[in-house]
């Protein structure tokens, strides 16, 4: 299986030039990966999809992840921080083989998270899902939410595939349908939110 590792070490700038470092690496080579039951390709690699404190606009997209590879979603972390709650009316949305064409991953932040009406029960914490902040204040809401795709497989194939998130979202005019109109309405008041956001995704 391929592998690279990369250790960045950074010593406190009082520290002596002379200084040594010790650690330890322990690996298994030529295990398999497992995901619900799937053996994944030898050739698997596990990427890391990062974004740190980026500011988003009202109703702005996202893209958490972008590839060309196959493979599938292992584990998913997101926060955000807003003046309002209604950015958590933003739905995600999966685009396969370079289609332009949307699959709803969920109708809403919240649901994603296994949770509904804006996480209305609190903070809880699962082993494959979890919202382990949430304040709603008047001027100021924070949500930190995490998913694990071990028993919930989000697998994609070659040519194209895309995880995108909305900062709110807008609805049909005619039907009131969530998330099928991005040109319709806004959803509630949704303002501007900075967010952070890590992907793990195995790719092959």
């Amino acid at each position: 299986m391929l592998c690279s590792i990369r250790y960045d070490v950074a010593l406190p700038h009082d520290a002596p030039a002379s200084s040594i470092l010790f650690w330890q690496i322990r690996v298994t080579e030529n295990y398999p990966i497992v995901v619900s039951g799937v053996t994944l390709p030898p050739q698997t690699r596990l990427v890391q999809y990062n974004f740190q404190s980026v500011n988003l606009t009202r109703l702005e997209f996202i893209d958490f992840v972008s590839t060309s590879n196959a493979g599938a979603i292992y584990m998913h972390f997101f926060q955000s921080e807003s003046s309002t709650a209604n950015f958590m009316e933003g739905c995600y949305r999966a685009y396969y083989g370079g289609s332009q064409n949307q699959s709803l991953v969920s109708t809403g932040f919240e649901d994603y998270y296994q949770s509904a009406y804006y996480f209305a029960a609190g903070p809880y914490r699962q082993p494959g899902v979890g919202a382990t902040v949430v304040q709603m204040g008047d001027s100021l809401t924070k949500i930190s939410g995490y998913k694990v795709h071990d028993t919930d497989p989000f697998f994609f194939d070659k040519g194209g595939f895309r995880l995108q998130w909305r900062n709110g979202d807008t609805q049909d005019p005619n039907t009131g349908q969530k998330c099928m109109d991005s040109n319709g309405p806004a959803v509630g008041n949704p303002q501007a939110s900075t967010i952070t956001s890590m992907t793990w995704v195995y790719e092959w």
